[in-house]
């Protein structure tokens, strides 16, 4: 993620940290990351496996109102979504 957040900034001039979450559970997760929506404008979901990350795609895009994606994420992306620098920055 630190890389990511050089480009992030070089290019695109956002501010990017890296906040590690210690929750095995996906619904804890999802408590933790959606507490964290209205401190951030995007939310960049990395390193977790699947099938747990397609759960917890769903669960967030149903909970917060900034687009949520995953890595390894399949679905297609709306085309009145806002342009993101990569498939799993949510904005």
């Amino acid at each position: 993620m630190e890389g990511k957040a050089v480009l992030f900034k070089k290019f695109a001039g956002i501010d990017v940290f890296d906040i590690e979450v210690d929750a095995a559970d996906p619904e804890r997760f999802c408590d933790v990351v959606a507490a964290l929506e209205p401190t951030f404008g995007a939310i960049n979901l990395e390193d977790i496996k699947a099938p747990e990350c397609f759960e917890i795609e769903r669960n967030l895009r149903a909970r917060m109102g900034i687009r949520c994606s995953t890595t390894t994420s399949t679905a297609p992306r709306s085309p009145s979504a806002p342009p993101c620098a990569t498939d799993y920055y949510c904005k």
